[in-house]
């Protein structure tokens, strides 16, 4: 039987390094099955402002970044 993990988080302003004031918010989940590699990651925003096109790192405005709370890692995933 194939084993999976399952996270999730909440998604707002106070985690932005440094915190940011804003209106957007969001959930995310990931489940991985250990036995095929397969990710699965579902993300749901709202309350984005601004621009959402071409102004980031790689043209992505909208991104993850892989770090440790409370800092600003390298960007991991353009959205």
């Amino acid at each position: 039987m194939a084993q999976s993990v399952f996270l999730s988080s909440v998604l707002s302003g106070a985690q932005e390094v440094p915190p940011a004031s804003t209106p957007a918010s969001g959930f995310s989940t990931l489940l991985y099955n250990q036995s095929t590699g397969l990710i699965t990651v579902t993300l749901n925003v709202s309350g984005l402002t601004g621009m959402t096109q071409g102004v980031g790192p790689g043209g992505a405005p909208a991104h993850i970044h892989l770090g440790a709370p409370g800092v600003n890692g390298p960007i991991a995933i353009p959205l």
